[in-house]
């Protein structure tokens, strides 16, 4: 059994194997990022195959053969046939999504206690992206005015109200919108080299924040975050790890008292290096639990207060804000905000960590047990 792969679109080598669009999906209108069909073994269309989002189906792996299948022995046989397939139920379709403009960002920001200027500059890039967006939201009988993310595919979504306060009824901030355990912003990595991986929304929306606070360049970085995820069964899905192969991946791991977000973190960073990704971790300074306490402490209140002008008619000269404890004076100076050695710190190359064996076989044994 064989693939003719001149059916096949958006042919490609990634990561060593040979990968395109899945004309099983494409005939529904999906996989339009063209990468859920690998060959493992060969790059001419021989020997096994498999559509990374439907794993282990073998009606799906029949309607792939009967598209684009060939004979790879003997003489030519005919082509076969190709019957109409029933359409799948649709998925529940997400809200009307409105673009976020400037005041919403700045109503977050304040929800958050994040600096407003700060803020709205680093959250504009999500934007742009597509990954954050305004919708109301229906929970019960009413509708609140929500900020939502999720990326092009639709494949992931989660939504928090603009106020920050809980919704009705189902007695939590957050609202997850879709399932499948999926994450928003892997389709928006392509060629960037770096990729800052996150837990929850409000990491991300804190991700492009820190990384312009430290004066890295967002076009090299793509920032992801984990929604939704089983505390049992946190993998991640390999439709969204082919993303990552021979990608620099910074995991900003949740400091959880009962050590559910390390352990996740953990697990990841197993599946992310076996996926062929570079992992490193966010290094936080003692009393911060995720990248969105992170920013709070370094640009929170107390930094806008600082920056508002008095107005006194003859005000003070204004002293420098003193470096909080933990972080580089030196880069604090530069207006760059970093842990002392952390990786935004520009006074001197970090070391990071490195696994041992032994670390990285409890991982892998967690992941194998988790399945």
């Amino acid at each position: 059994m064989a693939i003719d792969l001149t059916k096949l679109e958006r042919l490609r080598m990634v990561g060593g194997k040979l990968q395109a669009r899945c004309p099983a999906c494409a005939e529904l209108g999906r996989d339009t990022d063209g990468d859920n069909l690998v060959f493992l073994n060969s790059t001419d269309g021989t020997g096994p195959f498999a559509c990374s989002a439907y794993q282990g189906d073998a009606e799906h792996r029949r309607r792939i053969y009967a598209l684009a299948g060939t004979r790879s022995k003997g003489p030519p046989g005919p082509a076969p046939a190709i019957h109409p397939r029933p359409v799948c139920k649709p998925a529940q379709p997400l809200p009307s999504l409105r673009r976020m403009g400037r005041d919403g960002l700045c109503q977050i920001a304040r929800s958050r206690r994040w600096h407003e200027t700060s803020a709205v500059i680093g959250m504009e890039i999500l934007v742009e992206r597509g990954q954050l967006h305004r919708a109301d939201i229906a929970v019960g009988r009413d509708a609140y005015d929500s900020w939502v993310i999720t990326d092009h595919s639709r494949l992931a979504a989660q939504a928090r109200r603009m106020n920050g306060a809980h919704y009705p009824w189902i007695d939590s901030k957050s609202k997850t919108l879709t399932q499948g355990g999926r994450m928003v912003g892997a389709t928006c990595i392509g060629d960037r080299p770096e990729v800052w991986l996150t837990e929850g929304a409000p990491d991300l929306l804190a991700a492009p924040i820190v990384a312009r606070l430290a004066g890295l360049d967002f076009e090299r970085i793509a920032f992801c975050a984990v929604i939704g995820a089983n505390p049992h069964h946190p993998q991640l899905r390999s439709a969204d790890l082919a993303h990552f192969t021979d990608k620099r991946v910074i995991v900003a791991v949740h400091q959880d008292e009962n050590r559910v977000g390390q352990d996740a973190a953990r697990l990841w960073t197993a599946q992310l290096r076996e996926a062929g990704a570079e992992v490193q971790w966010f290094q936080f300074p003692d009393g911060c639990n995720d990248l969105a306490d992170y920013l709070e402490r370094i640009i929170g209140p107390q930094v806008a207060e600082a920056e508002t002008p008095s107005p006194a008619p003859s005000p003070a000269p204004k002293t420098p804000t003193p470096c909080p404890e933990g972080f580089c004076p030196a880069c604090w100076n530069r207006k760059i905000v970093a842990v002392i050695g952390g990786p935004t710190c520009a006074c001197k190359p970090y070391v990071w960590p490195k696994w041992t064996p032994a670390q990285i076989a409890a991982a892998t044994s967690l992941a194998d047990n988790d399945e």
